[in-house]
Order: C-alpha cells, then sequence, then structure tokens
C-alpha cells in the first residue's frame, strides 16, 4: 500500500485526524497495527492540546419527552468525524441526560457525562478521535398541559428546530412548523421578541442604500417603512410564508390549528464560528507530507 492508502486506512480505522495518522505511521514504520497502539499512547496526552483548535462541524439535535424538548449542538473539526458512530453516541448521550436533568438553559452546564463535568467530557473522545470534541450550546422549551411541544432534526443532523404552541394539536402539525423552522431559520418568533440594536443596523442599511440609489427625500420614509416590515416578515417565523402552503403564514396555519407559537429556537451546526478554508483528501496528505 502506498503511504496514502496506510493513512486512509489508518483514519478509517481509528477516526484520528490526518496529521496524527501520519505521525502514527511514521513513529510505526508503517505498520498499521503497531500505528493504533501509538495513536492510543499519544492521544491522552495531546488531547488538552486539541482544544485549542476550532470545531465547526459537528451535529445538532432535537428531542422531545413528556412536557420538555431539548436541542444541542456538539461540535468537532470535520464532517469526517461528525458521522462517526463514537461522536454520534457521545451526543446523543448528552441529549438523553439533558432530557432527563435540565429544567432551565443553565442547567445544561451542570450536566455530568460519563463522570466529568460536561465542558471536560469530551477530553477522552477528544484524545481517542484527535479532534476536538465540545458540546457547545443548548436550549430547553417546556410544555404545560394546554399547550404542544413540536420538535424536528434533519436526516443530515446539521439543522434542527424546537417550537412550543399555546394549544393542544396533533403531533405533525407541530413538527411542520419545526421542519419549517429549520428549513428557514427565521431569526426570531414574532416582531415582539426581535432584537432592536439588530433593526436599527438593518433600517441603517436601509438609510445607506437608498442614498446610493439616489431615491428623492419625499419617499424615503416610505420606502424604508417598506423594506423595513419586508425583512420582519422574512426573519419572524410567524410571518413567514408556510412551505407547504404558500398561502398561510405560519401565524395563519397554526390559527386553523387552534394553536399560537409562543416558543421557538433553531440551530445549524457551527453557525456563527468562523470557518478556515477546507482542503480536499489529495491535498490535505500532500500538506502533510511537506511537515
Amino acid at each position: 500500500m502506498t503511504k496514502a492508502e496506510l493513512v486512509k486506512e489508518l483514519r478509517t480505522r481509528t477516526q484520528a485526524s490526518m496529521s496524527e495518522c501520519i505521525k502514527a505511521l511514521d513513529a510505526s514504520e508503517n505498520d498499521i497495527e503497531k500505528a493504533i497502539v501509538w495513536l492510543r499512547e499519544n492521544g491522552a496526552i495531546k488531547a488538552a492540546n486539541k482544544l485549542k483548535n476550532a470545531a465547526t462541524d459537528g451535529v445538532t439535535l432535537a428531542k422531545k419527552v413528556g412536557n420538555k424538548a431539548i436541542l444541542i449542538e456538539v461540535n468537532c473539526q470535520t464532517d469526517f468525524v461528525a458521522k462517526n458512530e463514537n461522536f454520534l453516541a457521545y451526543a446523543n448521550q448528552i441529549l438523553e441526560e439533558a432530557l432527563a436533568k435540565v429544567e432551565s438553559k443553565e442547567d445544561f452546564d451542570k450536566l455530568i457525562i460519563n463522570g466529568k463535568p460536561i465542558a471536560e467530557s469530551g477530553l477522552d473522545l477528544t484524545a481517542y478521535i484527535g479532534e476536538k470534541i465540545v458540546f457547545r450550546r443548548g436550549e430547553i422549551l417546556k410544555a404545560n398541559d394546554q399547550q404542544t411541544l413540536g420538535v424536528y432534526t434533519h436526516n443530515n443532523n446539521r439543522v434542527a428546530a424546537i417550537i412550543l404552541v399555546d394549544g393542544k394539536v396533533e403531533d405533525e402539525v407541530v413538527r411542520n412548523v419545526a421542519m419549517h423552522a429549520a428549513a428557514m431559520r427565521p431569526r426570531y418568533l414574532n416582531e415582539q421578541v426581535v432584537d432592536q440594536v439588530w433593526l436599527a443596523k438593518e433600517r441603517e442599511i436601509i438609510v445607506n442604500q437608498l442614498e446610493h440609489e439616489g431615491k428623492p427625500a419625499a419617499f424615503a420614509a416610505k420606502i424604508i417603512e417598506g423594506r423595513l416590515n419586508k425583512i420582519l416578515k422574512e426573519n419572524c417565523l410567524v410571518d413567514q410564508s408556510y412551505f407547504k402552503q404558500p398561502e398561510l403564514t405560519i401565524e395563519k396555519y397554526l390559527k386553523n390549528n387552534n394553536a399560537v407559537a409562543v416558543g421557538y429556537y433553531s440551530y445549524e451546526v457551527g453557525e456563527g464560528i468562523e470557518k478556515a478554508p477546507q482542503m480536499s483528501f489529495a491535498d490535505e496528505v500532500a500538506a502533510q507530507m511537506k511537515k
């Protein structure tokens, strides 16, 4: 086997990073079995350093049990590891622990996973896999006897959403809204909870656009109001057109089912984290060989 083929096989068997596989093979005279031992012996020492890396990939998961819905994001560094069964088992373990023990957003930081605080719980997996593994964030919604929870996780685990409505409705109804929310990613539930700082920035952008467009000052106020209203409708869940029935807004769809949206969260993997440019497998091998 060529060195590149050995690296690929070792990475597949251990889920270790490209650079660690190359180092392990170099230290083991290209013997894969010895390289696996080397990775296990050296992984724990280097795991702490891995925590300094940016983890921009991973999964988002949502689930409801009883009157509680949980949404979490767990990060790693590559989509390769995001599909690894050990990583997925760890993420699902956090999800189940949260469903059992979290009662408020603050409780996520208090979770104990495998005998360790959640902030440290990914260290062993980091040592084994060779990538930074970390719980990033979580949200919770709780329903009373007159409310219904909806959850949706896309099949690639990259977007997920949870929603709470006033009214007892069929699971399909709230799941449809959660699916819509995961797909469309509105910033806010409704206009009442819109961040006024964000809205002011949007207004400033519109004003600058009008100056560049040379619009008459007499019409500026009406144009600004119209564009702001459009932005609000695009960014508020209840005002968006329901993707399965575009003639209805989400608010109207829920109203037709005797429900009103009162809570909502959605996550997309890695949002808000600066991502480094990605290389192909071949380019990554070539870059490592030059070191």
